[in-house]
């Protein structure tokens, strides 16, 4: 195993921010593509993609110890896959609302 794919083995918490950056590099074509399937929209999986990275440093400390780097990466995608289409249905909702239309 290289250097490059031993930071997606590891856990989380013993990443520092340079590993972090590689398992990032190595890992984000990969998840927006992930996130581009979830969501069907490219703008949207790009925006949680940054919304990915900025999660997973904020809540580095707190992965569980069971957990490898990349199983803990895809698991805050597709939470924030999952609520970027629960605020969708929501404001397309409202829209209806507002429009007198039937979804």
């Amino acid at each position: 195993m290289t250097g490059s794919s031993d930071g997606a083995q590891r856990n989380p918490c013993d990443l520092d921010e340079r590993a972090f950056g590689a398992l990032l590099d190595q890992s984000r074509c990969e998840l927006e593509q992930f996130c581009v399937l979830m969501l069907g929209d490219p703008l949207g999986a790009e925006q949680t993609m940054r919304d990915v990275v900025l999660t997973a440093w904020r809540e580095r400390p707190l992965a569980p110890a069971s957990s490898s780097a990349r199983m803990w990466l895809y698991r805050i995608a597709v939470r924030l896959c999952f609520e970027a289409l629960g605020q969708r249905a929501m404001s397309s909702g409202a829209q209806d609302r507002w429009t007198g239309e039937n979804p």
